[in-house]
């Protein structure tokens, strides 16, 4: 349904600007190609849209039971022991700020971090729409995508993994650049698999309970010095 309703809009909105430069480049043979480019940005912005909108709780509780059903209870339970901990920690923390701390906090965040934080806010925008404007390319765009960001698909899949060892965004780059080949063909098998239409969303969560065994072998010590 979703997938259905995204690619109508991309029909009658994005796709004559597509169809008709192709038409005019490339013939009857670009007329194909735009439709093809069709259903696979279709599909890739309707993913996009589930996975952030739709699926982080879920997703989070597929992982977390695959681990459990692996007989992973004891990690998971010492796991969401210390995020509670930790919470308890910053409620005990924020508690006994004064308000003279908070204001010199906040002057300190508008002086010293905030420039950064919108200079950091430029580049991500950059970096999310250059794989969109290299989608646009007929047919090898999207896949240009995919095998660009697969090692970003690794990551993301094994997100639930970092997260319940409350991994920084500095150790989850030190563990993805030391194991590379592993994420760079995770990634690449799992978002080809979502490149297919309108099963990409079956295959989000099949790719997750992958993810999970994944993280299960790493537990297991199956996967020697993945974080050390």
């Amino acid at each position: 349904m979703l997938t259905t309703v995204i690619g109508l809009i991309y029909y009658f909105t994005i796709f004559p600007i597509i169809l008709a430069n192709s038409v005019l480049t490339l013939g009857i043979f670009g007329f194909v190609l735009s439709h093809i480019q069709l259903v696979l940005e279709t599909n890739s912005i309707s993913l996009l849209i589930a996975r952030y909108l739709m699926f982080p709780t879920a997703s989070s509780q597929l992982f977390d039971k695959v681990l459990e059903k692996n007989g992973q209870s004891s990690f998971l339970i010492e796991c969401k022991k210390k995020f509670l901990q930790q919470d308890i920690n910053k409620i005990k923390q924020s508690s006994s700020t004064t308000k003279r701390s908070k204001f010199v906090q906040m002057e300190i965040y508008w002086i010293n971090y905030l420039p950064f934080k919108i200079l950091f806010l430029f580049y991500h925008i950059i970096r999310s729409i250059l794989p969109i404007v290299i989608s646009l390319i007929p047919v090898i765009g999207p896949i240009t995508v995919t095998v660009l960001c697969s090692p970003a698909i690794g990551k993301h899949l094994l997100k639930r993994y970092f997260q319940l060892l409350n991994m920084n965004k500095r150790q989850i780059e030190k563990v993805s650049h030391r194991h590379w080949g592993q994420f760079v063909s995770f990634g690449l098998v799992a978002g080809s698999l979502q490149m297919l239409p309108y099963v990409s969303l079956l295959f989000e969560f099949t790719n997750l309970t992958s993810a999970a065994l994944w993280a299960n072998d790493v537990i297991n010590k199956k996967i020697k010095n993945f974080h050390d």
